[in-house]
């Protein structure tokens, strides 16, 4: 927690005015921007800070946040996000539940048949809502097909992300000179987990989480941290795409998160529905295999899967 008092101490100090550019940008005009993976996003009003693992300020987004700073009493309606490209199986957490840890493992499908430049984010992550019911934001780790965005190809490497929703950018998480390439077959896990509560005078409460790949890959993969004003309202697995053009273009095998296991800080909860959601825009079935806290199962069929 020394560094995230660090940061927050930080911000109440003007600093020389600090900007990433974008690294790339989607096929959808949507720019990419790259942190080194240890990283942390902090709150400040509407505004999300980067800092490098030193305590560099790296980038401020500015107005991502919206009005909102503090957690709202309901998640209030869940609304799909307006894009074709996008397909989820959620969970929808309670107005008084605070999430201590989201884990699953999966293991890598074999590749899609064809590689026309598409380009897909396979994602376990965290999603806060607006005020609305909207979603605001999403922190993820993904398996991503289509290289990375600095070098396109036909693989996948492990990818950790903040998305800023509905249409805002990409933050990623990197590590200088090292392939987060992951290879079909291998068996990956993922995990976030609950740092704890902040509370500054003067700044607000701050609700810190991390996200991280587990498995024999680990120490190659990227992490990242966040500190926001609000709890996250759901968790889930979120399918992204742009580019896919036919059933090649997916991956030719299924991708299943198993073991999967969500504990609030108040323990397991007695009872949790998986909803999906975006599965006729994407064409991919999204199973909820095994429902529940522990040792739940959510499925991924692509179109020309058998």
């Amino acid at each position: 927690m020394v560094f995230f008092r660090a940061v927050v101490a930080a911000l109440a100090v003007p600093a020389a005015v600090v900007a990433l550019s974008p690294v790339s940008h989607t096929t959808s005009g949507r720019p990419v921007y790259e942190a080194p993976s240890g990283s942390r996003v902090l709150q400040n009003g509407t505004n999300m800070v980067v800092y490098a693992p030193n305590g560099t300020q790296l980038h401020v987004f500015e107005n991502v946040v919206g009005a909102r700073t503090s957690t709202p009493t309901g998640t209030g309606p869940l609304r799909a996000r307006q894009t074709d490209t996008v397909g989820e199986a959620y969970a929808t957490l309670g107005a008084n539940d605070t999430l201590e840890a989201f884990n699953a493992t999966f293991v890598v499908p074999p590749a899609p048949t064809t590689f026309d430049s598409q380009f897909m984010f396979l994602s376990q992550g965290i999603t806060t809502l607006d005020d609305n019911g909207v979603p605001a934001s999403f922190l993820g780790a993904a398996l991503q097909y289509g290289g990375s965005w600095v070098q396109g190809g036909p693989f996948y490497i492990g990818a950790v992300l903040l998305e800023f929703l509905p249409e805002g950018g990409y933050l990623i998480s990197t590590i200088p000179d090292v392939s987060p390439q992951l290879n079909v077959s291998e068996k990956v896990g993922i995990s976030v987990t609950y740092g704890g509560v902040e509370n500054f005078p003067g700044e607000g409460t701050f609700y810190d989480y991390n996200i991280v790949f587990t498995g024999s890959d680990a120490a190659n993969l990227p992490e990242l941290g966040i500190g926001q004003q609000v709890l996250p309202a759901r968790v889930g697995f979120r399918v992204e795409e742009e580019g896919v053009s036919g059933p090649s273009d997916y991956p030719s095998g299924p991708l299943t998160f198993k073991d999967i296991k969500l504990q609030l800080t108040t323990g397991y909860p007695k009872k949790l529905d998986w909803a999906t959601d975006g599965g006729a825009a994407t064409g991919i079935d999204f199973e909820v295999v095994k429902t529940g806290a522990k040792n739940a199962e959510v499925k991924l069929v692509f179109p020309g899967n058998s």
